[in-house]
């Protein structure tokens, strides 16, 4: 499920969760699509739309993160462990805290 998330292969993602019993009309309801527009998905529709991932992300409670679509908390929290491991130079993990921290253009 990570990697289809990363590769925001939604294609994938609702293949899985259909695996799993959730059922069409339900990622619909859960995502705020149409029934028409996850059935679109499945059938290899794209979605590029930063709205609309931000939107199934939240849906189907995935950290917004985890898509590429936003530096959220779960995102900071995974960016703070990796600092951390960075090195025991209190200097060299602020560097790295801040590198980490800077928004992407």
């Amino acid at each position: 499920m990570r990697t289809a998330l990363a590769r925001r292969d939604l294609k994938q993602v609702y293949e899985l969760l259909q695996r799993a019993g959730i059922s069409q009309r339900s990622i619909a309801r859960r995502t705020m699509q149409s029934p028409s527009e996850v059935y679109e998905i499945l059938r290899g529709r794209q979605v590029l739309a930063h709205d609309v991932l931000v939107r199934i992300a939240d849906g189907l409670g995935v950290p917004r993160g985890y898509m590429g679509v936003a530096y959220d908390e779960s995102t900071e929290s995974v960016l703070d462990m990796a600092v951390a491991n960075v090195s025991t130079d209190p200097s060299e993990r602020e560097e790295a805290r801040r590198m980490c921290h800077t928004p992407r253009t």
